[in-house]
């Protein structure tokens, strides 16, 4: 009260200090899920055969069950484990890919396992990449992901190279790769029309002959009982090369069996290994991992100058793009609950207009949670924690311990104005003097009620914990000494007009 102005002015700067620290904090809305299991997927690129997967399986099995951490080791070869956890989806069956379910003694091994493993052996196989999966409520298939959507396959492509060079040249990224895929070798025929008609080819002939030739048919089926059993024609050689193509033996209609290099070219030549489309459109989606010591916010602060001075002032006008991966699922999960918290702080206010029974009285009250920006996000960051979809409830949370403090000390202020006949500064100052206790016991109860929260380090709890314990904390001494104070120089007027 002796230094009004300047006590007024520390909670301005407290506010703005809070939001600077609220800015700059890591955030990641949904936390990943603390248990004694992780997950590791195996790619091997397109074309390898099983044998090979299974080699690369078996090597990285050998390690993880020689370390002591490690209780149990399930394998997946070829193939990916059914649905094991909420958001973690299962692979397609592939020869070049294979999945572990890992077991650990603890959450805290389980930690200290993906800590050590991901740097030492991400790339420690030869033309193999293993991903360590620490299993997380965030269903993204990478947590960088830019969607070129276009009709276009070559523009589409080049514009994924540019991308996918400029996330390879970042060191906080691991695999970089495109929902197209690797390339697949194949081999393009261009039949002779002129030489095929004069043997009586046909392009169906050419096709049987090939699959005969190369691959097998299947010519018939038999059942034993209600089981189907498929019959094959398989081919002598069973791996061919590209030169085998050309020797394959064809026949026409007319009975001349021939080489297909005689009625056609046969050329080497490479195709997509998949096209992918999302909501019915051809879409190239570049993806990377980041390194578990690297936060996702830093690579998408590095990406957004790159594509905003860089990328889209050369993207053609027939390719649209748009950022998927953490950010997109934060902002699903995000939007809602900041619709949900207007929605609380509209009837919160509501409510204290019908108590007060005047606007700028709810009002100010309403602004004391304006005192719990620096405590809040203070907590946050002296812990070192992400801010979450827990911390955001606990703002909610906090909200309503912040009002109920400042409805205690102004309704006394005006019990004494009414009651007692005090001016304005003399109620303010009894007001913060009587009321002092019973929010202090109110905010400690408060604070110390959620203090196990903060004490399990729960990566889905303690930003819950910490919002609620350090913002009441610092609340309730901003508002038993700077609220009176306003309260004071905002109705000086008022006071004027009662003496008078």
């Amino acid at each position: 009260f002796r230094y009004p102005k300047t006590t007024v002015a520390t909670v301005f700067a407290s506010v703005v200090a809070g939001t600077l620290i609220f800015v700059s904090l890591p955030q990641r809305m949904m936390p990943v899920a603390e248990r004694d299991q992780f997950a590791i997927e195996i790619y091997l690129p397109q074309g390898n055969s099983l044998e090979a997967t299974a080699a690369v399986c078996d090597s990285m099995e050998r390690i993880l069950r020689t370390d002591p951490r490690v209780k149990s080791v399930t394998a997946f070869v070829g193939e990916s484990s059914p649905r094991f956890h909420i958001v973690y989806a299962p692979n397609m069956p592939s020869k070049a890919f294979g999945q572990f379910i890992v077991n650990t003694v603890s959450n805290r091994a389980t930690e200290e396992l993906l800590d050590e493993y991901t740097d030492r052996y991400a790339f420690h196989f030869p033309e193999a990449y293993v991903r360590f999966k620490q299993l997380d409520f965030q269903a993204v298939e990478a947590p960088v992901e830019i969607r070129l959507i276009g009709d276009d396959l070559e523009k589409l492509k080049q514009q994924g190279e540019k991308l996918t060079d400029y996330l390879a040249s970042l060191e906080e990224c691991l695999r970089v790769h495109t929902s197209f895929g690797e390339p697949l070798a194949g081999v393009k025929i261009k039949l002779d029309a002129m030489e095929a008609g004069r043997l009586g080819i046909q392009k169906a002939m050419v096709s049987t002959g090939i699959a005969l030739g190369l691959t097998g048919s299947n010519i018939t089926t038999l059942w034993e009982g209600d089981y189907a059993m498929p019959v094959y024609i398989r081919p002598e050689n069973t791996k061919p090369v590209f030169d085998d193509v050309g020797n394959v033996t064809v026949s026409g209609i007319l009975g001349a069996s021939v080489p297909l290099r005689q009625i056609a070219s046969v050329s080497p030549d490479w195709n997509e290994g998949q096209i992918t489309h999302r909501n019915g459109r051809r879409t190239l989606t570049v993806l990377a991992d980041v390194k578990r010591a690297d936060r996702v916010n830093e690579v998408y602060k590095k990406l957004y100058d790159f594509m905003d001075t860089q990328f889209i002032p050369q993207l053609p006008d027939d390719v649209e793009f748009e950022y998927g991966g953490a950010p997109e699922v934060e902002a699903e999960v995000l939007v809602p609950i900041l619709k949900g918290l207007a929605v609380s702080l509209v009837i919160i206010f509501l409510i204290l207009v019908f108590h007060c029974r005047r606007l700028n009285r709810a009002a100010l009250i309403m602004s004391s949670s304006l005192l719990a920006i620096f405590g809040a996000a203070f907590g946050v960051w002296v812990l070192g924690i992400d801010f979450s979809m827990t911390a955001m409830l606990g703002i909610v949370g906090l909200v309503g311990i912040i009002v109920r403090n400042g409805i205690i000390m102004f309704d006394y202020a005006e019990q004494l104005r009414t009651e007692r006949g005090m001016n304005i500064r003399e109620a303010a100052f009894e007001a913060g003097k009587r009321r002092m206790r019973p929010i202090f016991l109110t905010s400690a109860a408060a604070s110390m009620g959620v203090l196990p929260m903060v004490m399990s380090q729960s990566l889905m709890w303690s930003p819950m914990g910490a919002i609620i314990l350090f913002g009441t904390l610092f609340s309730m001494i901003f508002i038993v000494t700077v609220m009176p104070v306003a309260y004071w120089m905002i109705y000086r007027n008022e006071k004027l007009r009662i003496e008078n």
